[in-house]
């Protein structure tokens, strides 16, 4: 049978909050999930509105009394789109926050009123903190999980977001699951990278040799650890991984 629009559809109102719409189906119960409109579906010969909202009514009785027969669908249309509409094409929603902190730096010189220099951990300098917060959807969530385990806590290894490497760390990652408009059940998986404008793996210090002479000064400088199994200073604070695996390549 499919779905059947009812005469009378297709009602459009226009008040203060926007534009709303509504249409009206009826369809075999057995059909009513596969035929109903798709959440983010638009309204026909109106753009700007979106199915928002899907409701369904059972009608009619089979004759040995079991369950309905048919189904009446009401869809609501509106110019609205929630963080959770599943819109035609949709990849992932993204959003930033931004703040900041100051870093105390040890070294720092300073004068008095009595003008004595003198040495001493100072706050430094002020240093801005960006977060990225990325969700994305996942029929599975087995092989996004995995990946996940290796990267969380790491840095990125390549260019991310057009920013240069060890510069974005994968600070963690949450995960719920949903049913989507199909019946289908769905992974909702949230990433948040935080930005580092020094760099994750560098901290700093303040008797760090600069060229031939022995001239040492403050900067800040990239920290390297032994392994436990000997060799030279080859690991670094924060490993290293490719975020384009998680979050397809772009800029921001």
């Amino acid at each position: 049978m499919a779905r059947v629009e009812l005469y009378g559809s297709r009602n459009v109102t226009y008040n203060e909050d926007g534009i709303m719409g509504q249409r009206r189906f009826v369809c075999l119960w057995s059909e009513r999930f596969a035929v109903k409109p798709a959440i983010g579906e638009p309204f026909p010969d109106l753009s700007g509105l979106y199915c928002s909202q899907v409701r369904i009514e059972g009608t009619g009785q089979s004759v040995a009394g079991g369950g309905h027969t048919h189904a009446f669908i009401y869809a609501d249309y509106t110019t609205r789109t929630t963080s959770r509409q599943q819109t035609t094409g949709r990849l992932f929603d993204e959003s930033l926050e931004f703040s900041g902190e100051m870093l105390t730096r040890a070294g720092g010189k300073w004068k008095d009123c009595e003008e004595v220099v003198s040495e001493v951990d100072i706050g430094g300098q002020w240093f801005p903190r960006v977060e990225y917060i990325v969700e994305k959807t996942y029929a599975s969530i087995t092989e996004i999980a995995k990946q996940l385990l290796k990267a969380t806590g790491t840095v990125n290894s390549s260019t991310f977001l057009g920013v240069e490497p060890e510069k974005w760390l994968l600070q963690g990652a949450s995960a719920s699951t949903f049913v989507d408009d199909k019946g289908s059940r769905k992974w909702r998986i949230v990433m948040r990278f935080v930005y580092n404008e020094i760099g994750w793996n560098k901290q700093w210090h303040k008797r760090c040799t600069v060229d031939g002479n022995n001239n040492v000064r403050a900067r800040w400088e990239e920290i390297l650890y032994q392994p436990e199994d000997g060799g030279g200073f080859t690991e670094k604070m924060y490993a290293l991984y490719d975020f384009n695996q998680l979050v397809p390549e772009r800029k921001i």
